[in-house]
């Protein structure tokens, strides 16, 4: 993958993301009614998972360029040491904000399915 597909990609995850965190939220309010800490528990989970998508790419990039694995390796502990700090916040707010952390990550998941899936309906 190219850095112009890989820019697509982003956006595509984003926007797939962005709709799945929405249905969330819409769903939650109707199951336990608005809860602040939900929504930014999801919008940290979202967040989080944007950061850390801009972050691989940036990884890759490093690697592919410098071929220094001690190097790559450290910044995807780093990666994941953000992943864990955020959730650990979420926790110290709720088990709501928890969960909506989780589904908020999730969210990305499937935007990147969903872009994924389209790629490869267009190469049929």
């Amino acid at each position: 993958m190219d850095k112009q597909s890989f820019k697509l990609m982003k956006k595509n995850v984003f926007i797939g993301g962005l709709i799945f965190s929405a249905v969330c939220e819409v769903v939650s309010v109707i199951i336990i009614g608005f809860d602040g800490k939900f929504l930014g528990g999801l919008a940290m989970g979202f967040i989080t998972m944007i950061i850390n998508l801009e972050l691989l790419g940036r990884l890759v990039d490093f690697y592919v360029r410098t071929k220094k694995i001690g190097l790559a390796i450290l910044l995807y502990i780093a990666r994941l040491a953000i992943y864990a700090a955020v959730a650990v916040v979420c926790y110290m707010l709720s088990m709501y904000a928890l969960l909506a952390f989780a589904i908020g990550v999730f969210g990305i998941v499937v935007g990147a399915l969903v872009s994924m899936k389209k790629e490869a309906i267009k190469k049929v």
